[in-house]
């Protein structure tokens, strides 16, 4: 199932580590894709360039040796501002990836979301994000979604997973 999540406001949230968080360039969208592909299990590369040059926000995650771990792009939908994708190792890194996109903006958030990661749900309570609704994940040609490696936090949209 996919959760859809509303925050009228978002609430940062006390992110106690230092995270390695930069703002994303178009030059970082290749690496980006190949994250991609390990967390969504899919080429995106065409939709990830176009979702990042409608980015109101976009920042990438490295490790302290500089690799690329995790990265995040919010846009602005009709009415809300739309966080996602969001890509990152674990729940702590997708909240401070989220909390980087979302704490200097104003008005209401949405954030689809496949994950049942019970310490990332914890996060968007914290966040201010309230459920919304539940829609079926559905696959074209497939009778099963395949497994993912648990990276993918938030989805760029329903529709685009």
């Amino acid at each position: 199932m996919i959760t859809k999540y509303i925050a009228s406001t978002f609430h940062p949230a006390q992110i106690q580590h230092e995270l390695f968080l930069a703002p994303m360039t178009y030059e970082d969208i290749e690496e980006v894709a190949k994250l991609d592909t390990q967390a969504f299990r899919g080429d995106r590369i065409e939709m990830l360039r176009a979702r990042y040059e409608r980015s109101i926000s976009a920042v990438v995650l490295r490790d302290s040796l500089g690799r690329m771990i995790g990265y995040g792009m919010c846009v602005q939908g009709s009415v809300h501002r739309v966080a996602g994708p969001v890509v990152a190792p674990t729940a702590y890194e997708g909240a401070g990836i989220l909390q980087e996109l979302l704490g200097r903006g104003e008005g209401s958030v949405r954030l689809d979301t496949s994950t049942d990661d019970e310490v990332f749900h914890k996060y968007l309570d914290e966040f201010g994000f309230e459920e919304d609704s539940h829609s079926p994940i559905m696959v074209l040609g497939e009778d099963v979604l395949a497994a993912r490696n648990g990276m993918l936090f938030a989805l760029a949209s329903q529709a685009l997973g």
